[in-house]
Formats: structure tokens, sequence, C-alpha cells
């Protein structure tokens, strides 16, 4: 099922503003950005994965006094990839994928995310 940059856009916006304030005061120097697909870089690290977000930058638990004055840490949604697996519900696989980036931000790992979801999915 298809959906445009803006849409997505809009989307993301969205699961932002939802967000508690004592979780958005905690979450600093991170842009969301939506690319069509993964670079070829981005794409040979994780092979043949169908890689739909992806957190780029240091996690939270691991800065330093020496993280200051940095690039801002990027939370990439791979747009034509979403389209591949997402139903008709793009709000509800858009808040998954955020929600799992996010918990890269704070420094859980991929086991750690799936062990999150799978206890609250009981």
């Amino acid at each position: 099922m298809a959906i445009d940059k803006e849409e997505l856009a809009l989307l993301v916006e969205e699961f932002w503003e939802e967000l508690s304030p004592l979780l958005k005061e905690k979450i600093h120097n991170v842009e969301f950005v939506i690319e069509e697909y993964p670079d070829p870089e981005i794409q040979r690290r994780f092979g043949s994965r169908l890689l739909v977000g992806l957190y780029q930058g240091v996690p939270l638990p691991r800065r330093d006094r020496s993280y200051n004055l940095v690039m801002p840490d990027r939370i990439v949604l791979y747009r034509k990839n979403l389209e591949k697996v997402a139903s008709k519900n793009w709000a509800e696989e858009i808040k998954k994928v955020l929600w799992h980036e996010i918990g890269h931000y704070f420094g859980l790992s991929d086991e750690e995310l799936w062990k999150l979801s799978n206890q609250e999915q009981k």
C-alpha cells in the first residue's frame, strides 16, 4: 500500500505530538528523516534484511561529557520498504518502527526490544 512522503511526515509528527512530555524531555538532538531506501553502504551493513527504520547516533547511555556540539542523531524511515510491509494501518506500523528506533536511542538492543514487544503483547 502506497504512502507519499508528506503523509508519512505527518504520521511522524502525530507520533511525536502524542509522546508523553516526560519522554520527550529525555530525547535531545534527534532528527526524524524520511528516505526512499537505505543507501548502498547501509544496505551492505544490514544484508538481506528489509530495513524499514534505522537509528544513527550515539545511544544515550554511551554518551559522556565529550558529547556536545555534535550533529543530531537520526531516526530514518525508509518509505519504499515500509510500503512493502505495512498493511492498511500506516499509523500503527509507523508507531512500531519509531518506538523501536527510540528504544535504540535509549540504548536498547534489538534483542531487548524484541523481548519487550513480546511481553507487551501478552
